[in-house]
């Protein structure tokens, strides 16, 4: 994914169980670090579910970034409150 510098960015996961429906419980959160993971560069929100787009939204005000930098980042989601096991037996 490409940004702009700036500007907010739009974040969203689906969440999506073998039965094809869509986890709506579940707690999900992010935080993004920089290209070799050794610093966090934004710790994340929690997100909340879109009924409409069926996912886990939030959009990132470039405000909580003010020290972003062109480069390479990586985004990694924690999620809890889902059984993942459960739902594959």
């Amino acid at each position: 994914m490409q940004y702009i510098k700036n500007k907010d960015i739009p974040l969203s996961l689906q969440l999506i169980k073998s039965d094809l429906t869509y986890e709506e419980d579940a707690t999900v959160s992010y935080n993004i670090y920089n290209s070799d993971m050794s610093t966090i560069a934004v710790t994340g929100a929690e997100l909340t579910f879109n009924d409409t787009l069926k996912g886990y939204t939030y959009n990132l005000p470039s405000s909580e970034w003010t020290d972003q930098i062109t480069g390479n980042y990586v985004l990694v989601w924690s999620i809890s409150d889902v059984d993942f096991l459960h739902q594959l037996w």
